[in-house]
């Protein structure tokens, strides 16, 4: 995850300071140099479900693993996850509103993606996807 290195409040404006990803996000990666070798792919893998494990452990449900939300240290350094947006508690990942579904399509689970329960089975499934994404360098499975 992110490391927060500060958080402070000006008037009514609450704001912090965060680590930045100096090598840019995951899906930058891929896009400018093509897929991962698998050594690097293994080891962003591994990182990415530390981060979410933790998540999981203290209860939240991530829901938008993605290569956009995987900052990476320079030159290709630690996978940091970011963008808990649309996160929920595990006790409050119930369905979606009947119209809306979160998340990024591409790298939903089946059931996030019919606006049903979700939790952090839907986020492996997830982690998957992107592992996919970062050795073949592509969204979509040929059946």
């Amino acid at each position: 995850m992110v490391p927060i290195h500060a958080v402070d409040e000006l008037d009514d404006f609450v704001f912090f300071a965060m680590a930045s990803g100096e090598g840019g996000t995951l899906g930058d990666r891929v896009r400018d140099r093509g897929p991962l070798s698998h050594s690097d792919a293994i080891r962003l893998l591994r990182e990415v479900a530390w981060a979410l494990g933790y998540a999981h452990v203290n209860g939240v449900v991530y829901r938008d693993v993605k290569p956009d939300n995987i900052l990476l240290g320079q030159p290709f350094g630690r996978a940091m996850v970011t963008d808990f947006g649309i996160a929920v508690l595990a006790e409050d990942s119930g369905p979606a509103a009947p119209t809306e579904v979160l998340g990024t399509a591409e790298f939903m689970s089946p059931e996030q993606a019919k606006g049903g329960d979700v939790d952090a089975r839907s986020d492996l499934y997830s982690l998957g996807c992107l592992g996919f994404f970062a050795i073949v360098a592509d969204k979509e499975v040929e059946a």
